[in-house]
């Protein structure tokens, strides 16, 4: 979904909202709208395999 360039940045960041994930370079609108609240989740955390349902 990301490259890894963006994930290491995402990782150094994080991120805390959207907007802020937005700034990220390599994240545009549309990844943000479709992908933002399930990889912010797991940035604050969250368990991934239960916010599977967000990347559907």
């Amino acid at each position: 979904i990301f490259a890894d360039s963006v994930l290491i940045s995402m990782s150094a960041l994080k991120p805390a909202d959207s907007d802020s994930l937005r700034q990220i370079k390599g994240v545009g609108d549309v990844k943000r709208d479709r992908y933002g609240k399930a990889f912010l989740a797991v940035i604050a955390g969250a368990d991934p395999d239960n916010i599977a349902e967000a990347f559907s």
